[in-house]
This record gives C-alpha cells, sequence and structure tokens, in this order.
C-alpha cells in the first residue's frame, strides 16, 4: 500500500514543482535554452517532448542524412584515439561501437575495492530496482571517476555529438539486470534528441549464463518514441503511467524492425558506447549464483535541453563533470 501511495505520488505535478524549487540552482540554467527553444513555460515544472516545435538545434551530425560522407571528409577524424576511425562508420550504421580493452585491468579492480569500500563505510549505498545497484558512485571514488572521464572516451564523445560531454550518472551493477528492451532516449532525453551517449564498462569477463547485455544493431535509426505515441494522456495536475503503453510499443517496433538482438559477452574493461536511441536491455540470468560486475553511466552533450520524457520532469544536472577532450 505505501508503494501505491508513493508511485501515486510522484504522478503528482505540483510534487515534482516543490521537488524542482529545492534545486533551483541546476536548473536556472535551462532558462537561457527554454528561450532558445521557444519554450515558454517555468523551468520548475513539466517539460515533455510535446513541449517543444523542433526548432531548437540539429541532431548530431553523424545521425544526418549524409552522414558518411560528411565522416569521409572529416579532418576531425585525425584527432580520434588509434582505432576507433575506423569503428566510425558502424556507429552511423549499427548504432554502438565497442572499446576492447579501454580500461586496464589495474584500475578495473582499484575501482571494484573503492566501490566495496565506500559500501562498508556507508558513504553509498544499496540501491533495490528489481536488482541491488549502487547509484553515482564516481561522485564518491576516484577510480570509478577516472575510468568514465579516460580521455580517449572524452575524445570519441566529442567527435560522436560534435560538441563536449558531461558524465551525468552512474549505476554499478552486481548481477545480470534483466532490464527489459528500452530506448534510453524516453527515460533521459534530450532537446534537440540524440545528445545522450550511454557507456558500460565490464568489471569481469561477462559469461553468457549471467545476464549479459544485449542490443538491436541499427534500431537507433527507428523514430523515437515519445509520449504522444503511446496513447495515454494526464491532467493539469497529473502525469500518466506510461511503463506499460511504452514496453508495447517498444516490442511492437523491434518486431516491426525484425532486428535479431545480439549479446554483448564483455571481457574485463571492455567498453561498450551506445547511441541514445538504440534499443537495448538485460538476458535472463540463468545462473543464481553467477555475477556480471558492471558499471554503466550516461552522457549529455553540453548546452542541450535534459530532461526525462517518462515522468515529464526536468534532469537535476548536479554533481556532473566535464570529460576531457
Amino acid at each position: 500500500m505505501l508503494g501505491a501511495l508513493k508511485i501515486r505520488v510522484r504522478t503528482l505535478k505540483p510534487f515534482w514543482f516543490l521537488y524542482n524549487l529545492l534545486h533551483w540552482r541546476s536548473l536556472r540554467r535551462n532558462r537561457k535554452l527554454y528561450d532558445q527553444a521557444g519554450v515558454r513555460k517555468s523551468v520548475f515544472g513539466t517539460i515533455a517532448h510535446r513541449d517543444f516545435d523542433g526548432s531548437n538545434g540539429a541532431t548530431p551530425w553523424l545521425d544526418r542524412d549524409g552522414a558518411p560522407e560528411a565522416f569521409a571528409s572529416s579532418a576531425d577524424a585525425a584527432s580520434l584515439p588509434d582505432g576507433v576511425a575506423e569503428k566510425i562508420p558502424g556507429w552511423i550504421e549499427d548504432g554502438f561501437m565497442v572499446l576492447e580493452g579501454q580500461i586496464s585491468s589495474e584500475l578495473v579492480d582499484e575501482a571494484v575495492a573503492d566501490v566495496g569500500r565506500l559500501l562498508d563505510q556507508g558513504v553509498v549505498s544499496m540501491h533495490f530496482r528489481g536488482e541491488q545497484v549502487v547509484r553515482d558512485s564516481y561522485e564518491h571514488s576516484d577510480p570509478v571517476r577516472r575510468m568514465f572521464t579516460d580521455p580517449d572516451i572524452g575524445r570519441t564523445l566529442r567527435f560522436l555529438f560534435g560538441r563536449p560531454a558531461q558524465l551525468f550518472q552512474t549505476i554499478d551493477f552486481f548481477k545480470g539486470s534483466e532490464q527489459p528492451m528500452h530506448s534510453d532516449a524516453f527515460h533521459m532525453t534530450t532537446q534537440p534528441p540524440g545528445y545522450l551517449i550511454g557507456g558500460w564498462i565490464a568489471l569481469e569477463d561477462v559469461r553468457p549464463d549471467a545476464g549479459p547485455v544485449y542490443y538491436l544493431p541499427g534500431s537507433h535509426r527507428l523514430p523515437y518514441l515519445m509520449s504522444e505515441d503511446l496513447g495515454v494522456s494526464g491532467s493539469a495536475f497529473s502525469i500518466p503511467l506510461k511503463d506499460e503503453a511504452y514496453g508495447d510499443r517498444v516490442a511492437a517496433a523491434a518486431k516491426q524492425a525484425a532486428v535479431e538482438p545480439v549479446d554483448f559477452l564483455a571481457k574485463k574493461g571492455d567498453v561498450l558506447l551506445w547511441h541514445h536511441n538504440l534499443m537495448h536491455g538485460g538476458r535472463p540470468v540463468k545462473d543464481p549464483d553467477s555475477t556480471r560486475r558492471s558499471v554503466v553511466a550516461h552522457y549529455f552533450a553540453e548546452d542541450v535541453i535534459c530532461y526525462h520524457e517518462v515522468t515529464e520532469r526536468p534532469a537535476i544536472l548536479e554533481g556532473s563533470v566535464p570529460v576531457p577532450a
């Protein structure tokens, strides 16, 4: 009953307005961005895809028509780390890339030990969301922060975005997440769309029975799913629950696209980068005693509006870290 009440409260727009007021220092940056986008709303109120008219700038350059030709003629490709330029055509076509062995085994071990220390000291804690995870360890752990602000990753992100990147969030996983198929674009949204990239680091070799991450190559080129596509509606005071309708639409889109999912059987230290709109999820865990130690981060590009379409609230970017490039 308490859980149902909590869910109900979180659908109330006045609740989120008051919550956002508490974070006014972070949200005031949005005023200039809202004005540029023609959004005449308070930065403390709800925000959703329907509030934009599409005039706030262009999508990332590698998402546009003619991207392969633009990349082929780009002088900036010379600035990419060794071996990354050859992965860009795959990014354009498939929506992901793997940086094999990007993070050293020593730094991975240091990060794992440091998160364990932070848990023992009570600096971070386990959160339950279907599985137990640690949120935002990068805010307290130097090794975790160093993994995700690796300059080679930073240069790659800057090239993909066409602008600098900010590290926004990390989630440490201990077992396979078994997450349903989804695209990050509905949960962590940008205007213009496409200016978020997920980064996933394997902290151990991933076994097939441990619930590996899977993704649907090329699904990033499907239309973005937004609230108006779901056939749900709220009111002047409430935000509709969208998870069930969203899950149905994602499944239907994937079936229509007829794309076979690919399991990511990563090796320790591998980094998977994926596009904002790439469909992905977690396979079922077949061995309940298995672990799948990993940590995921999300990166926003600088100077874009960041919000959560699923809950229609602006993103609180306190604690975000510039990624050196």
